[in-house]
């Protein structure tokens, strides 16, 4: 297990996208951790930053859910 999905998003100007990747693990923190579960849901932060194109965000890109394949 080498990859995980995530919503990501990214800034380039004054625009933000939002995408659905597998990315390898390698993308993770040295501090990052992963853990193997069967369901997840966004927090209301997550949400947030969803909607309103990640101004709360000050670090791009940012992983906004992880989803490790199985």
């Amino acid at each position: 297990m080498n990859k995980f999905k995530a919503i990501v998003v990214n800034q380039e100007g004054e625009n933000f996208t939002r995408n659905l990747q597998e990315i390898d693990l390698s993308f993770l923190k040295e501090d990052e951790v992963t853990v193997k579960v069967d369901y997840s849901s966004l927090n209301y932060k997550d949400g947030m930053i969803l909607k309103n194109g990640g101004r709360l965000v000050k670090d791009y890109p940012h992983t906004v859910s992880y989803t490790h394949l199985t």
